[in-house]
């Protein structure tokens, strides 16, 4: 499934769900594809207070970014948080503080302290000094005066002799397009009144590596108008910052060199990415602006977004670019952001390969562009660049090729999220080596390969597991259920044959999710799955499961909410009791099942559930009147039966949450004219002349003419950028498709 939309984010970012499309429709689905869902410009998941790895969060961000734990209030007119306000300030108050204390160290008092001791009479004026005679001032201060304007002649005359030496000089040091470096005569100290500050910018920035050359000019032209160059003219022109411009010997190590370079490459990424058409500023260009100011607050739990600094060292740390329209190429100039822990886009349009340069920011720890455009390799120089790295989301781009064989070196990386590319090959690397992983997302891809055996030993840190639709195949992992950290399992859509493990600890406490659909699973559900405690989805549709539910499920009445077992060979027979008691259920499916006998009364106990598939089996009586008590019920599917006697009407039209009634190709009669007033109800099907419905309420199905389209399959293909939970359910018929939003009834 290729999804068109991301969910989620990092700084202080939250994301919420919209329902997206999928570029190709899921010929197995009915009433329950998942598809992840779009957000709106702003994500719904905060990426410094309550982070989960899983929603591409680093939860140490606040601390990193804040240097502390403490709460912010925050102005949001003016997008600033008070804590930084504060920190400035008290940074000028101590500025003026040492001010003061330098002064004080002078042996004479200052002008003020002067006038107050000789208001207050504790000054003496020393009577036998030379320059308190009456006299001798009298015919010095003519003299004195003569010779300072003098002095102010000669000082205008070396001023200009020497204005004219420097305006010779910076012909020296001007850029060269024939050389494409700085002349040698580039280390002539700067003047702090140049006035060429294109060029010494320019000439800074080639010597010490920061751009090189050619890059200040388009590309296959000799047009002054890369983003390097704008940002020089920018840096020249308009900011305000820097009044004095480093000189050539005030490197990256100086703070000036450092202020001026960090500057300089954010102007290079605003630039690169058509800053001037993003959704928000983020304060990106204000002159008057320090670097470390350029960013935004939301409201929460938004947060702040843009250059994200540590407050004690003013050092940019993070940048977070939130559903921006950021578009264009990631800048090489990044790389010079030494500090840099924290990079994160999501859902904007950043295309090309990620830059080799980036691998000099030996600092990094989260790196997430997701729902992006970028192409080519995973980079293989990661591992050792990144060896402090534990967040990596590269989710829904167009990566290619393989796993490179150098990931085996991440030691610390908690979460892997490649989902949503066009990667392939075999994941051995990611098993055999990466014994940190908690969080693992490969779904969506090419993915050839097997689990390992001995799963418990190399992957025992793992929390999530996701590598569905993809053409894994072999056996599962006998200790697969011995994962002891293990929340959510999604092997769906793969070519795994084998049996189900049954060796399942007892009491598992963890075990929430397991997605199994769409493989050749064969045997019997074992009983021990009961064993899992809190398991509240199990879906293991479309498989050859054979022999009879277990009615250990009854144990799970707590917690089962999502159940979906259709599509398998078992035994003949009844509807399990078991199911009856499950009254937490909320989705419950037994389509193409081999069920026989009778819907029985007790149903009207499942008064959570919204969709209940019983289509395609051999059930015979009538629908029982008690159906009329499942008051949150949306789905019905009781077509392909052989149920009969009179359509219960009166009851039907107590579900007032209904939307797809699917009652075709039974044995019912009557009149179904009393649901027609229902407001959500929008598609249903009936068997034409046996049931009466009003025109357009109903659509009629002939005996023996397809109708629709009956091999759907009500499941879920559930993404974790929506933490597993339904988005929408849809619906196709023919070439006619319905789609239905979940609204707020997520189910788990």
């Amino acid at each position: 499934m290729t999804t068109t939309s991301p969910l989620t984010t990092f700084s202080s970012v939250y994301f919420s769900p919209q329902i997206g499309e999928d570029d190709e429709k899921d010929e197995n689905e009915i009433c329950g594809s998942g598809s992840f869902a779009n957000a709106s410009s702003v994500p719904d998941i905060d990426t410094i207070d309550n982070a989960t790895p899983h929603s591409a969060i680093s939860p140490m961000a606040r601390r990193i970014l804040l240097g502390d734990d403490s709460d912010e209030e925050i102005d949001y007119e003016s997008g600033i948080a008070s804590g930084r306000i504060a920190d400035v300030e008290n940074e000028e108050t101590a500025s003026h503080n040492n001010i003061n204390q330098i002064e004080g160290q002078h042996s004479l008092p200052n002008v003020q302290d002067y006038k107050i001791s000789v208001a207050a009479g504790s000054v003496e004026e020393p009577s036998s000094s030379f320059f308190y005679s009456s006299t001798v001032m009298k015919i010095l201060y003519p003299a004195l005066f003569s010779f300072l304007v003098i002095a102010i002649i000669l000082l205008f005359s070396l001023g200009a002799i020497a204005g004219i030496d420097n305006r010779e000089s910076s012909k020296q040091i001007e850029f060269s397009e024939d050389s494409g470096t700085p002349y040698e005569d580039s280390d002539i100290p700067y003047d702090k009144h140049y006035d060429d500050r294109w060029t010494h910018l320019q000439n800074y920035m080639v010597k010490y590596g920061i751009t090189a050359p050619e890059r200040f000019f388009d590309e296959g032209s000799s047009q002054i108008n890369s983003p390097q160059s704008q940002a020089i003219r920018w840096l020249a022109e308009e900011d305000h910052q820097f009044p004095t411009l480093p000189t050539h010997e005030q490197d990256l190590t100086t703070e000036e060199g450092y202020s001026l370079v960090t500057r300089y490459a954010m102007a290079v990424l605003y630039f690169s990415t058509d800053g001037k058409n993003w959704d928000s500023s983020y304060n990106f260009l204000d002159p008057d602006k320090a670097t470390c100011d350029w960013f935004q607050v939301f409201a929460p739990p938004t947060g702040e977004l843009g250059v994200l600094c540590n407050q004690t060292t003013r050092r940019i740390i993070g940048l977070s670019l939130i559903s921006n329209n950021v578009a264009g190429a990631i800048p090489s100039e990044l790389s010079k952001l030494t500090s840099l822990e924290y990079f994160e886009s999501i859902e904007n349009s950043f295309a090309g390969t990620i830059p080799s340069d980036l691998g000099k920011l030996t600092g990094m720890k989260t790196f997430v562009v997701a729902f992006n455009q970028l192409t080519g390799k995973l980079p293989s120089w990661m591992p050792q660049a990144w060896s402090n790295l534990e967040f990596l989301y590269l989710s829904n781009n167009s990566f290619s090729g393989t796993i490179p064989d150098e990931f085996f070196a991440f030691q610390k990386l908690s979460v892997l999220a490649l989902d949503d590319n066009i990667l392939s090959g075999k994941t051995d690397v990611i098993w055999n080596s990466m014994q940190s992983l908690e969080y693992v997302y490969l779904e969506d891809n090419d993915f050839t390969g097997t689990l390992p055996n001995l799963v418990t030993e190399y992957n025992s840190a793992l929390i999530t597991l996701d590598i569905s639709s993809n053409r894994m195949r072999g056996t599962l992992p006998n200790e697969l259920f011995q994962l002891n950290r293990l929340e959510i399992l999604d092997l769906h859509g793969n070519q795994f044959d084998s049996t189900l493990p049954s060796t399942i600890p007892e009491n598992n406490d963890r075990l929430k999710f397991v997605a199994l659909q769409k493989n050749i699973l064969r045997g019997t559900i074992p009983s021990t799955i009961a064993n899992l405690r809190q398991l509240s989805h199990l879906d293991v549709t479309n498989n050859k499961l054979s022999g009879t539910i277990p009615i250990e499920l009854e144990r799970l009445h707590d917690t089962m909410s999502y159940l979906f077992l259709g599509a398998n060979a078992y035994q003949e027979g009844p509807i399990p009791s078991l199911f009856y008691a499950l009254t937490n259920l909320r989705e419950l499916s037994l389509k193409s099942s081999r069920l026989t006998g009778t819907i029985a009364g007790v149903i009207g106990a499942l008064e959570a559930i919204r969709v209940l598939d019983l289509d395609d089996n051999r059930l015979t009586g009538s629908i029982p009147n008690e159906i009329g008590m499942l008051t949150n019920l949306q789905f019905l599917l009781l077509n392909r039966n052989e149920l009969s006697f009179k359509v219960p009407g009166d009851s039907l039209s107590k579900l007032k949450k209904l939307r797809c009634l699917l009652l075709d190709n039974n044995h019912l009669f009557g009149d179904l004219n009393p649901i027609c007033g229902l407001e959500f109800l929008n598609l249903v099907y009936v068997d034409c002349g046996e049931i009466a419905c009003l025109e357009g309420c109903c659509n009629c199905c002939t005996d023996g003419q397809s109708c629709h389209d009956n091999t759907q399959i009500s499941n879920q293909d559930p993404v974790w950028e929506a933490d597993y939970t339904r988005q929408f359910f849809d619906f196709t018929t023919g070439d006619d498709g319905k789609f239905y939003s979940n609204g707020n009834d997520d189910y788990w």
